[in-house]
């Protein structure tokens, strides 16, 4: 990163498990003034987002949608977390939605 392309902030990412407190430490750090950027919430918006909605189903079947039509994450999960290799071909279709809408946000913040 040159120096024109480094942030004037720092940027502090919160990682862990589930139930590891990212949402308790986020809340102080919002409390401090800090601009909180949520990744799962992008997660849950790139499963929303028609194209990938597309490839979702054109890999897994429409038996991963709910009543609604839209993608049921349970469903989902069961398969991808049994497989690594289809965690994987999750992850490459939902991260670069989730790598954009990240840089949305630092650049706003």
């Amino acid at each position: 990163m040159t120096q024109a392309n480094r942030p004037t902030k720092p940027v502090v990412g919160v990682v862990g498990g589930i139930g590891s407190g990212k949402s308790l430490v986020a809340r102080f750090l919002a409390e401090l003034g800090a601009a909180v950027i949520d990744a799962d919430l992008f997660g849950h918006e790139a499963l929303a987002q028609p194209d990938v909605r597309r490839r979702v189903v054109d890999r897994w079947g429409e038996a991963i949608l709910d009543a609604k039509g839209e993608v049921d994450r349970r469903r989902l999960a069961q398969i991808v977390f049994a497989d690594e290799g289809e965690r994987h071909a999750l992850e490459s279709m939902v991260f670069p939605y989730i790598e954009r809408r990240i840089r949305e946000k630092l650049t706003a913040a």
